[in-house]
């Protein structure tokens, strides 16, 4: 969501970044939980502007498209006199191997960075 949510502390303003990781036994119904979210997402998207929408990651990608994809996205927004870029996107992977697998030493290390 970005910066388009945001609570407001008085003394400061908290911006919500989410990372969701969901991990249990096979068959408890992580996929169901996860699809469930990304749906909601979609049916959400499809009712504002395109350049209101959340961006979705593809499945899988190489580490480089995945830097097209959030450069593509890159918001950059200002806190006093300090620039810095954001670049929200909203990536639902059934297995993170599976993302990754096209190179994964480089993603691995990208992602971290």
């Amino acid at each position: 969501m970005g910066r388009r949510c945001w609570v407001d502390r008085g003394f400061f303003t908290t911006y919500p970044n989410i990372y969701v990781a969901l991990v249990g036994e096979a068959g408890s119904g992580k996929s169901v939980a996860m699809y469930q979210a990304r749906d909601l997402i979609e049916s959400v998207n499809a009712q504002l502007p395109r350049e209101d929408r959340m961006v979705l990651a593809p499945k899988c990608s190489s580490a480089r498209k995945f830097m097209s994809i959030l450069a593509a996205q890159q918001i950059v927004f200002k806190v006093g006199e300090k620039s810095y870029t954001h670049a929200p996107i909203c990536c639902f992977l059934s297995e993170l191997s599976n993302f990754i697998q096209l190179d994964p030493n480089f993603t691995l290390n990208f992602l971290t960075d």
